[in-house]
């Protein structure tokens, strides 16, 4: 089971939040991320996403220095190699400092790709055990709008324990 890496590409994809919020460094009304394919010989893709955000609030990473890692330093790295597992794709970037979000973007496609070539869904191939698992959602507002944040997630069917309220507000003050 290895895979040689054939075509690797990137697209940028830009879409509206559904709620906006306001981060220490901008308004945040839309999200960008890039999309990572890469493709083996045999013409199978797996799919992997960089998740920075346009400025950096969240890490140090935007989606302008991961495309420019992504572009020039990562793919080329990427470009050919054949792989037995889709962990050698960590030990490949080892020797590139930081850039975890654009590492990961790329190491997910691979992942997605092995996943395929074994017929499986991702999520069993790593050695999930659930389709869908419970998950949390982040509130972000000014601190005079947080309690009906929380009050709406309720409400929707989201459950935010009174601990999570407080650490919200107390990262945004």
């Amino acid at each position: 089971m290895g895979i040689t890496i054939k075509e690797i590409g990137f697209k940028t994809v830009r879409r509206p939040l559904k709620t906006p919020f306001k981060s220490v460094l901008q308004q945040v009304d839309e999200r960008e991320v890039i999309v990572v394919s890469v493709q083996d010989e045999s013409g199978d893709i797996g799919y992997g996403e960089c998740v920075a955000f346009e400025t950096p609030w969240y890490t140090e990473e935007t989606i302008t220095s991961c495309r420019f890692v992504l572009e020039h330093v990562l793919l080329p790295l990427l470009r050919g190699q054949n792989f037995q597992h889709p962990k050698e794709v960590w030990e490949l970037f080892k020797a590139v400092k930081g850039n975890r979000m654009a590492k990961a973007a790329i190491e997910m496609a691979v992942w997605d790709l092995f996943a395929k070539q074994q017929q499986q869904p991702l999520w069993q191939f790593v050695g999930g055990i659930l389709k869908a698992v419970p998950a949390g959602i982040v509130i972000a507002a000014d601190p005079s709008q947080i309690g009906d944040r929380v009050a709406q997630a309720n409400n929707a069917g989201t459950s935010v324990s009174k601990s999570k309220f407080i650490q919200i507000q107390i990262r945004l003050c």
